[in-house]
């Protein structure tokens, strides 16, 4: 039996489903703002994520919530707490590929994917200039423990280890250090295809994940489910 008490919200696949299908007929420039937030990522090597991942999570909520305009909304977003995130994320994300990078068993690789996938889970979106970080994580860990704990655990893992599959589909190229310093053509047009499909891979995963965020924050927050829930619970 689930320890969820009756009537406290939980993360639903089938309604996650839903959403993504809505958000892909509501806001079909998501394909588009997740290319210029991702670019602009890239483009100043990830000091700007949390900027740029709260923008197009928000975008993706308002469109859950009936919000009209395709624009991308970036009041709110370009904030001392977003940077700081951004920071911690990237030193994490040093601290997971330096310890676990080269692990031998993939379990402890996608369990360290897992953990840093939750400590930012909502985070971004959640971040105010007036919250400091710790404010943001506790409320990016009451989020995860209000939506069924065990549940977004085995998703994030699930959703770590289908990455996996889809980078080791990848061809990686045969190239050594030395050879970059003076490639061939051929040798050029490997290492080529090899970043931009890593990089294909890379935009889908952030396009699809932003999407579930949106969807499970949307589930756990939205006022019209919370009383429809409530609702239920005097009627039973």
């Amino acid at each position: 039996m689930s320890s969820v008490p009756r009537g406290q919200p939980v993360i639903s696949i089938r309604q996650t489903l839903i959403d993504v299908s809505v958000l892909l007929i509501r806001k079909p420039l998501v394909i588009f703002w997740s290319f210029v937030t991702g670019f602009l990522t890239g483009l100043t090597g990830q000091l700007l994520l949390g900027t740029g991942a709260a923008a197009l999570q928000r975008y993706l909520i308002g469109g859950l919530r009936g919000e009209k305009g395709q624009g991308l909304r970036w009041d709110g977003v370009f904030t001392t707490t977003h940077l700081l995130l951004s920071l911690l994320f990237m030193g994490l994300s040093f601290l997971i590929l330096l310890f676990f990078g080269g692990a031998s068993f993939l379990v402890l690789d996608l369990l360290a994917n897992t953990m840093i996938t939750l400590i930012f889970l909502y985070s971004f979106v959640v971040a105010r200039a007036d919250l400091t970080v710790a404010q943001v994580l506790q409320q990016n860990a009451e989020l995860i423990r209000k939506g069924d704990l065990w549940k977004q655990v085995a998703l994030v893992f699930l959703w770590s280890y289908l990455q996996y599959l889809a980078g080791s589909q990848i061809p990686a190229p045969n190239i050594t250090f030395n050879d970059m310093m003076n490639l061939n053509p051929d040798q050029a047009e490997e290492l080529l295809r090899f970043f931009m499909s890593y990089a294909l891979m890379m935009w889908v995963s952030y396009t699809v994940g932003s999407m579930v965020v949106a969807s499970w924050y949307h589930q756990l927050t939205d006022p019209a489910r919370q009383k429809d829930k409530i609702e239920l619970k005097k009627e039973a």
